[in-house]
C-alpha cells in the first residue's frame, strides 16, 4: 500500500514511517502542516491517508471537509479522546481512529482493516 503520512511531530512521523515500511508498505509522501497536507493530497498517488487530527495551520477534520469525499481510505491519528470528534470523523468517512500513543500492532491492524 502507498501511504500519505500527515503528522506534525517529526519524531512521531519517523517512527510511523519506519513501522509502515517494516510492514511492507511505502510512505510515498509526508506532510507536517495543513498547507503541505492539502498540496500532498492533490499531488500524490496514495491508497491510504494516515492523518493527524491536530496539525499546524488547521486540523484533520478541516482537511477532510476541504476535499469533501476524497474517496480514499483515511486512518485518523489523535491524542484526543472525545466522542464528538469520533462521531464527526466517522460521519466524514474515516475508516479507523488510532489513539496516541499506539502500538505497532494497532497500526498494522488499522491498515489491514481499511
Amino acid at each position: 500500500m502507498n501511504i500519505l503520512l500527515i503528522e506534525d511531530n517529526s519524531y512521531t512521523r519517523l517512527t510511523i514511517k519506519v513501522a509502515i515500511e517494516k510492514m511492507g508498505h511505502k510512505v510515498i509522501a509526508e506532510a507536517e502542516n495543513f498547507e503541505e497536507a492539502i498540496e500532498k493530497i492533490n499531488n500524490s498517488d496514495y491508497d491510504i491517508i494516515l492523518l493527524d487530527i491536530l496539525i499546524p495551520g488547521g486540523n484533520g477534520i478541516d482537511i477532510i471537509k476541504h476535499f469533501g469525499n476524497i474517496n480514499k481510505k483515511i486512518i485518523a491519528i489523535t491524542a484526543l479522546e472525545q466522542d464528538l470528534i469520533d462521531k464527526e470523523l466517522k460521519k466524514l468517512g474515516v475508516k479507523s481512529i488510532l489513539r496516541k500513543p499506539f502500538s505497532y500492532d494497532e497500526l498494522e491492524k488499522a491498515i489491514k482493516e481499511v
